[in-house]
């Protein structure tokens, strides 16, 4: 009798385990809806989420490992949890004068990761912030042009 409840507690944490990792892996789904869905902007801390880079931007690329894109966008501006997280989610500001204080659209970004832990994708929201030059990004900042410089020591 006292085998069988060891048993049964034993296929109890076994089954919850197995439910706790399935839950880990649900947002990785491929259909349209898990694709397009993001978390409503005003859940994002901080809350008016952040004026993003243009030039940072430009970089991302698929492959891309967590550490890379922290140093690039930052934080995600979501709740996304802690062990084998498969998304990060963005909320930025992005000004269609080119001053940060009028005119400002927001766009979503959301990376999904591979089971490497590398960027699989982007997906932004509006769609008009897609795309290697997006719209808003366009009117934000051009490129920065960084002119060269060499560094002269003088002789002794």
């Amino acid at each position: 009798m006292k085998t069988n409840k060891i048993w049964t507690a034993r296929a109890l944490v076994i089954s919850a385990l197995m439910l706790l990792q399935a839950c880990s892996f649900a947002s990785v789904g491929t259909d349209a809806a898990a694709l397009a869905s993001f978390p409503a902007p005003e859940k994002a801390w901080p809350r008016e989420g952040a004026y993003p880079n243009p030039d940072n931007l430009r970089m991302l690329k698929q492959g891309m490992t967590k550490d890379q894109l922290y140093g690039l966008l930052g934080m995600p501006h979501f709740n996304e949890g802690f062990f084998y997280v498969r998304e990060w989610n963005y909320l930025f500001q992005v000004s269609t004068s080119g001053t940060p204080s009028a005119n400002v659209g927001a766009c979503q970004l959301k990376i999904k990761f591979d089971q490497d832990m590398r960027a699989a994708s982007y997906q932004w929201k509006p769609e008009n912030c897609a795309g290697p030059e997006p719209a808003l990004l366009r009117a934000h900042a051009p490129a920065v042009q960084r002119p060269e410089h060499t560094l002269q020591i003088p002789a002794r």
